[in-house]
């Protein structure tokens, strides 16, 4: 218990006063729509990101399950209010991109780790070692999107949930690397069906507060 106290505090107190991006707006709709914000604190440049974003996202539609992204800025900028800095609302995921692990909590994560229901974080220089085998800088942005979606998936299927093979495999050999270079890496049948039924109980969460929020402002 403690080192989640400590985690959930370390992620915030790595946070500098900052503005983001608006969150888009998240609608009632047969899809469910997870809305996740990003912080880097790694050297993956606005392009890798971005498109390891796309990559998410593409992996994630396939299972009936669409991503609203807001990419919050780590320099300092004038104080204004931003998503990014308050407390996280109801069905509300913050993904960080770390360059490597912070401490030894987490040793045996590979990729990163998930705290669920809210946090998430992945590891750089993982994504940098799995992408040696091509210097293309699109294999290594599909391979940052392979593990943000292993991540993010942890937080719907559950922090220790692992398959035999697939996305959500706990190590990853050759054949994993060369179908997240062909976009052909994603979640088993069964994996489809809990997460987005879990996507589903998600926007349910979150539909009060986004209401109510509007109604304030």
């Amino acid at each position: 218990m403690k080192i989640r106290q400590d985690l959930i505090a370390g992620f915030f107190g790595l946070l500098v006063i900052s503005v983001g991006t608006p969150l888009m707006a998240q609608t009632v709709s047969e899809e469910p729509v997870l809305s996740i914000l990003v912080y880097n604190y790694s050297a993956a440049s606005p392009t890798v990101l971005g498109q390891a974003e796309k990559e998410t996202q593409r992996i994630f539609s396939r299972v009936g399950v669409s991503i609203s992204w807001t990419d919050c800025p780590i320099q300092q900028v004038l104080l204004e209010k931003s998503d990014c800095y308050e407390e996280p609302a109801p069905g509300q995921i913050r993904l960080r991109i770390l360059k490597q692990p912070l401490n030894d909590y987490f040793q045996d994560s590979i990729f990163g780790f998930a705290v669920a229901p809210v946090f998430a974080s992945v590891y750089y220089g993982s994504a940098l070692r799995l992408a040696v085998l091509d210097k293309d800088e699109y294999a290594l942005s599909a391979i940052m999107g392979c593990l943000m979606a292993h991540e993010v998936g942890h937080l719907l299927l559950g922090e220790n949930r692992h398959s035999a093979s697939g996305i959500m495999k706990a190590q990853w050999d050759l054949k994993q690397v060369q179908l997240a270079m062909r976009g052909s890496l994603g979640f088993l049948p069964q994996e489809k069906k809990l997460l987005y039924a879990n996507a589903i109980a998600g926007r349910r969460k979150a539909e009060p507060a986004l209401c109510a929020r509007g109604t304030r402002e």
